[in-house]
C-alpha cells in the first residue's frame, strides 16, 4: 500500500495529480475506480471549490504549505482525516469531504470565520 499519483491528470502542467493548492494522490491497493478515477475527478472539481471557500474566507489562504497533501486511502466508506496530508477513503462524497477539512483547518487556525 504505496501513494501513488500513477495515471492522474496534469491539467496545470504543474505534474500528475498536481493543482495550484493540492498535490493529490492515491493509494495503490484501491480499484481504479476508488483511486484513480476517484482521484482525477476531484482533481477536476478541486480548485473551484478552493475559490468559493476562499471567498467564504475572505479571500485569505490556506495557513499551510502549498500544495496540500491529499491522500486517497483504504478505509469505512466516504471518511475523511484531519491533515495536511489530508486523508479521503473513496465515497460519492471525496469533493465535499475535502471541502470540509479545509475550511476546519482554515477556522482551527484562529484566523478568520466564514462570512
Amino acid at each position: 500500500m504505496t501513494q501513488t499519483d500513477y495515471g492522474l491528470n496534469n491539467p496545470y502542467n504543474l505534474g500528475r495529480g498536481v493543482t495550484p493548492h493540492y498535490k493529490i494522490t492515491y493509494d495503490d491497493s484501491l480499484s481504479q475506480g476508488d483511486g484513480q478515477d476517484r482521484a482525477n475527478a476531484l482533481m477536476a472539481a478541486c480548485e473551484e471549490d478552493y475559490s468559493q471557500m476562499s471567498n467564504w474566507f475572505g479571500g485569505i489562504s490556506l495557513p499551510f504549505s502549498l500544495p496540500v497533501a491529499v491522500q486517497m486511502v483504504p478505509g469505512a466508506y466516504a471518511g475523511a482525516g484531519w491533515g495536511p496530508p489530508i486523508t479521503l477513503t473513496p465515497g460519492d462524497g471525496s469533493a465535499i469531504d475535502l471541502v470540509h477539512r479545509i475550511k476546519r483547518m482554515v477556522q482551527g487556525s484562529g484566523r478568520v470565520y466564514p462570512k
